[in-house]
């Protein structure tokens, strides 16, 4: 199984939207993540 975090500094949706593209494409292939971080 592949790994994949999603991780984001300036929209925290980005990186929720990269995590669900994988998991529903990903159909189990791929265990998927998000974060985010805020740089100010």
């Amino acid at each position: 199984m592949k790994r994949v975090l999603g991780l984001c500094t300036g929209n925290s949706g980005r990186s929720q939207m990269a995590e669900g593209h994988f998991r529903e494409l990903g159909r189990g292939d791929w265990e998927a993540h998000s974060a985010s971080r805020c740089l100010r």
